[in-house]
């Protein structure tokens, strides 16, 4: 049994949501601190709180000469989740131009003096993307996608021909050199899934991994069944068993099992969003952020759009006129440090949809010029990156309503694609009925 001190799962609405059951010692951080940053004997750098990830307390680290991050992990996946994160890291360092976080010092061992695995990393200018995106030029926003797709196509020149996580080499941690191990992922340590008898690989072919996380759904949902007597819960938990079954029975019509021959993959970050990506005033890149339980996964997987991009599709910009101001409370802007400008949230949300769907089209356009494989890829895999989207989905929130219809779809000889009926809107889904998957334009 690993050791999950300081970790307790807690049912949310949707889905179970990692809790602390003790506070790191700040005066421990420090002392940590002094010794790698190598500190005057009696000089204790300051420790201030920063921010809160869903695994995570950051800790900005002060010294006379230097400002620096100490992140604090909850043990979901002990040991395995913090070296291969710091492993990741170094990975992108080396075989991309992404400006990445150094790592100063970690410790992937618990079972230490502050009690919870720590990374050491030096502090990234700029600030979150979603700070700056209303104020930066058009050109801006193309120059900032440019950049990611130079990542993406970088990366997909390094590839492995296994699914899992990367870790340093046991044999030559200094040489730089990389193994592909066990994934790291959450559905592989969410609530009480480290004790589940499901592999968590390397696997060797997309049928295994898939089959491994639907495997978790369908335990999950015969617990329930088996244990509660909430009426509305058994009726959800009865309804998601029939769903990961009949993606069950799917799977193997769309990825072959027993493959002889090892896929390749490519490691694919997907939470490349606003929070995770920062920039300067002038909205150019200065840091990629938060490359925890990121997974070299297959091609057809790791050949899509970045998280950042994949906003519901808006063909036509909003018109101003029509949305109301933000002068009434209810309109405000949530975070107070973006000006609304006057136009109330809603305003702003759809300009984004927009812009977000013309960049798809510039992100492909780009793509295709740096490397047109990639997105030949992207085009011929729109089926099986639905099934995994089927799978990532099919226990949560409102998508499995949307991936039953898909289901049916494909029974019914009349495939559609569900990445464009997730991302329409209700009455642009309807229209899109009798379109079969390949006719779909994802932008």
């Amino acid at each position: 049994m690993p050791n999950q001190a300081g970790l307790e799962w807690v049912e949310e609405m949707f889905d179970l949501e990692p809790r602390w059951t003790k506070e790191p010692d700040v005066n421990i951080i420090a002392s940590i601190a002094r010794t790698h940053l190598g500190c005057d004997e009696g000089a204790s750098p300051g420790v201030s709180f920063y921010a809160q990830g869903a695994f995570n307390k950051l800790y900005m680290i002060t010294t006379p000469s230097t400002i620096c991050f100490m992140s604090v992990s909850l043990p979901v996946d002990p040991h395995y989740k913090t070296e291969s994160e710091v492993a990741t890291v170094a990975f992108v360092r080396q075989n991309t131009s992404l400006p990445v976080p150094k790592t100063i010092a970690f410790d992937c061992n618990n079972e230490n003096k502050l009690g919870f695995e720590w990374t050491l990393m030096e502090m990234m200018p700029g600030v979150p993307l979603h700070k700056r995106w209303r104020k930066m030029s058009w050109r801006a926003k193309e120059e900032l996608v440019k950049r990611l797709v130079k990542s993406q196509a970088r990366l997909f020149e390094h590839r492995f021909n296994k699914i899992g996580n990367i870790f340093k080499s046991e044999s030559d941690e200094t040489s730089g050199a990389f193994t592909l191990d066990q994934i790291v992922s959450i559905v592989f340590f969410s609530g009480d899934h480290l004790i589940h008898s499901v592999s968590r690989g390397p696997f060797t072919s997309s049928h295994d991994w898939l089959k491994a996380r639907l495997q978790f759904v369908l335990n999950d949902q015969q617990r329930i069944l088996d244990t509660s007597c909430d009426e509305d819960e058994l009726e959800d938990a009865e309804r998601t068993l029939t769903l990961a079954k009949k993606l069950l029975e799917l799977l193997p019509t769309i990825f072959l099992p027993n493959v002889s021959a090892s896929e390749s993959t490519m490691l694919f970050h997907d939470d490349l969003s606003m929070n995770n990506i920062l920039v300067d005033e002038n909205g150019q890149l200065t840091a990629v952020l938060n490359w925890e339980c990121v997974s070299f996964v297959p091609l057809w997987r790791a050949c899509q759009f970045p998280r950042l991009l994949e906003e519901r599709i808006r063909k036509e910009a909003p018109d101003k006129a029509a949305y109301a101001s933000d002068s009434d409370e209810e309109n405000a802007s949530e975070d107070p440090e973006l000006d609304n400008e006057g136009m109330c949230n809603l305003y702003w949300e759809h300009l984004e949809e927009y812009e977000m769907t013309r960049l798809r089209t510039f992100f492909l356009e780009e793509m295709q010029k740096v490397q047109p494989e990639w997105v030949a890829i992207m085009r011929a895999s729109k089926l099986k990156a639905d099934f995994e989207r089927a799978v990532q989905g099919c226990d949560s929130g409102l998508a499995p309503v949307k991936i039953r219809r898909w289901i049916d779809c494909l029974h019914n000889g009349q495939p559609r694609d569900l990445w464009t009926m997730m991302h329409s809107y209700p009455e642009e889904d309807e229209k899109g009925q009798d379109r079969m998957w390949k006719e779909v334009d994802l932008c």
